[in-house]
């Protein structure tokens, strides 16, 4: 299920600390010193200690390749789902200059305790502050407000076809 996004990740890893990384406007992608790879899923991986030692190994070997030592300027690989990547507005300052999510994804991927958990609280430096960016919460209201504009034609619509 995760090894074609784990094969992808590490080959952009690779591509990004090799400088063969371009831009979609052909220039290259320099000065990369750390990548921390990772795959986003849309359910829940249920990978936990002691069971995560094995499941790492078995993806190693079966992609031949290293995902989880952690060289050259590479993390180890990560997975989480969708719900944990939206929990970030509420659990991470998301300002440009703060650097709290990378941070907190250096630490776990580091921490093969970590690695395949929900965002542990305790670990976590940098909490969001009233004002920091908010967008997955903006993200939702353009989409309630696109559907909720959509519904209201929809429905002036049928109003006006039965008068």
């Amino acid at each position: 299920m995760v090894m074609f996004g784990a094969t992808q990740v590490r080959k952009a890893a690779e591509a990004l600390r090799a400088q063969k990384a371009f831009r979609s406007d052909g220039t290259p992608v320099l000065g990369i010193r750390r990548v921390i790879p990772c795959v986003v899923t849309y359910d829940a991986i249920p990978v936990f200690p002691p069971i995560s030692d094995s499941y790492e190994h078995h993806l190693e070997q079966k992609t031949q390749m290293r995902l989880f030592g952690g060289e050259d300027g590479i993390y180890p690989l990560q997975f989480f789902d969708v719900e944990f990547l939206e929990s970030w507005e509420s659990k991470f300052d998301l300002s440009p200059e703060s650097g709290s999510p990378f941070g907190y994804l250096e630490t776990r991927a580091r921490d093969p305790l970590l690695r395949h958990r929900e965002i542990d609280s305790q670990h976590v430096v940098g909490n969001p502050h009233p004002e920091s960016p908010r967008p997955f919460e903006n993200l939702v209201q353009r989409s309630f407000d696109s559907l909720e504009s959509e519904v209201r034609l929809w429905l002036s619509s049928e109003a006006r076809s039965k008068s």
